[in-house]
Protein backbone atom coordinates (compact mmCIF):
# COMPACT_ATOMS: atom_id res chain seq x y z
CA UNK A 1 0.00 0.00 0.00
CA UNK A 2 1.32 3.35 -0.68
CA UNK A 3 1.76 5.74 1.91
CA UNK A 4 -0.82 8.55 2.38
CA UNK A 5 0.94 11.62 1.81
CA UNK A 6 0.52 14.16 5.02
CA UNK A 7 1.00 17.94 5.29
CA UNK A 8 3.97 18.99 7.35
CA UNK A 9 1.31 21.87 8.58
CA UNK A 10 -1.44 22.16 11.38
CA UNK A 11 -5.29 22.50 10.26
CA UNK A 12 -4.94 26.25 11.50
CA UNK A 13 -1.44 26.21 9.55
CA UNK A 14 -3.11 25.39 6.41
CA UNK A 15 -5.52 28.44 6.64
CA UNK A 16 -2.68 30.64 7.45
CA UNK A 17 -0.63 29.81 4.80
CA UNK A 18 -3.37 30.94 2.28
CA UNK A 19 -4.39 33.99 4.08
CA UNK A 20 -0.31 34.44 3.59
CA UNK A 21 -0.73 34.31 0.32
CA UNK A 22 -3.95 36.39 0.53
CA UNK A 23 -2.02 39.15 2.02
CA UNK A 24 0.24 39.09 -0.96
CA UNK A 25 -2.57 39.34 -3.63
CA UNK A 26 -4.34 42.07 -1.52
CA UNK A 27 -1.92 44.10 0.47
CA UNK A 28 -4.97 46.24 1.67
CA UNK A 29 -6.13 43.14 3.33
CA UNK A 30 -3.99 42.71 6.44
CA UNK A 31 -1.37 45.24 7.88
CA UNK A 32 2.04 45.69 6.62
CA UNK A 33 4.67 43.08 7.74
CA UNK A 34 1.62 41.00 9.36
CA UNK A 35 2.70 38.12 11.44
CA UNK A 36 0.15 34.84 10.79
CA UNK A 37 0.63 32.34 13.83
CA UNK A 38 -1.34 29.40 13.52
CA UNK A 39 -3.47 28.94 16.89
CA UNK A 40 -2.99 25.21 16.83
CA UNK A 41 0.90 24.88 15.99
CA UNK A 42 3.34 23.89 18.34
CA UNK A 43 5.21 26.44 20.29
CA UNK A 44 2.42 29.12 19.39
CA UNK A 45 2.63 30.92 22.68
CA UNK A 46 6.77 31.95 22.22
CA UNK A 47 5.74 32.66 18.41
CA UNK A 48 2.93 35.05 19.81
CA UNK A 49 5.46 36.49 22.61
CA UNK A 50 7.67 37.31 20.35
CA UNK A 51 5.50 39.30 17.71
CA UNK A 52 4.12 41.09 20.52
CA UNK A 53 7.78 41.66 22.07
CA UNK A 54 8.70 43.18 18.53
CA UNK A 55 5.59 45.09 18.09
CA UNK A 56 4.98 43.58 14.76
CA UNK A 57 0.98 43.13 13.80
CA UNK A 58 -0.19 39.80 13.98
CA UNK A 59 -2.91 37.14 12.86
CA UNK A 60 -3.89 34.14 14.92
CA UNK A 61 -5.66 32.10 12.36
CA UNK A 62 -7.80 29.25 13.75
CA UNK A 63 -7.99 25.52 12.14
CA UNK A 64 -11.94 26.68 11.65
CA UNK A 65 -11.37 29.69 9.67
CA UNK A 66 -12.02 32.51 12.15
CA UNK A 67 -9.21 34.65 12.71
CA UNK A 68 -7.65 37.93 14.97
CA UNK A 69 -5.71 40.44 13.58
CA UNK A 70 -4.16 42.89 16.06
CA UNK A 71 -1.88 45.57 15.13
CA UNK A 72 -0.21 48.32 16.91
CA UNK A 73 -1.62 52.02 16.21
CA UNK A 74 1.70 53.26 14.96
CA UNK A 75 3.90 56.74 15.22
CA UNK A 76 6.44 57.16 17.51
CA UNK A 77 4.40 58.21 20.71
CA UNK A 78 2.48 54.72 20.62
CA UNK A 79 5.89 52.86 20.13
CA UNK A 80 7.55 54.80 23.04
CA UNK A 81 4.79 53.51 24.82
CA UNK A 82 4.74 50.34 24.17
CA UNK A 83 8.52 50.40 25.40
CA UNK A 84 7.91 51.50 28.66
CA UNK A 85 4.79 49.55 29.21
CA UNK A 86 7.58 46.27 28.67
CA UNK A 87 9.89 47.78 30.84
CA UNK A 88 7.61 48.21 33.64
CA UNK A 89 5.95 44.76 32.98
CA UNK A 90 9.41 43.07 33.03
CA UNK A 91 10.25 44.29 36.07
CA UNK A 92 7.57 42.10 37.93
CA UNK A 93 7.37 38.30 38.30
CA UNK A 94 5.38 36.17 36.81
CA UNK A 95 3.79 33.05 37.80
CA UNK A 96 1.64 32.07 34.36
CA UNK A 97 3.15 32.71 31.28
CA UNK A 98 0.81 35.41 29.62
CA UNK A 99 0.88 37.79 26.53
CA UNK A 100 -0.88 40.68 26.96
CA UNK A 101 -0.94 42.66 24.15
CA UNK A 102 -0.10 46.45 24.34
CA UNK A 103 -2.35 49.17 25.10
CA UNK A 104 -1.58 51.11 21.58
CA UNK A 105 -2.67 47.44 19.43
CA UNK A 106 -6.15 48.05 17.52
CA UNK A 107 -7.87 43.95 17.92
CA UNK A 108 -10.48 42.91 14.82
CA UNK A 109 -11.70 39.69 15.49
CA UNK A 110 -13.23 38.44 12.02
CA UNK A 111 -15.58 35.25 11.16
CA UNK A 112 -14.97 32.47 8.85
CA UNK A 113 -13.87 33.64 5.40
CA UNK A 114 -13.51 31.44 2.13
CA UNK A 115 -10.54 30.16 1.37
CA UNK A 116 -9.03 31.60 -1.86
CA UNK A 117 -9.85 29.17 -5.34
CA UNK A 118 -6.86 27.08 -6.32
Amino acid sequence: MEELERSKFTPAGEIANERLIDAVLDPDRYPEGTTFIAADQEGFGSILAEAVAEHRPLAIVYPDGREIVAAPRGGALAFFEHLLTRRRESKGKRREPVVPLPADYQVEIRDRQPLAAA
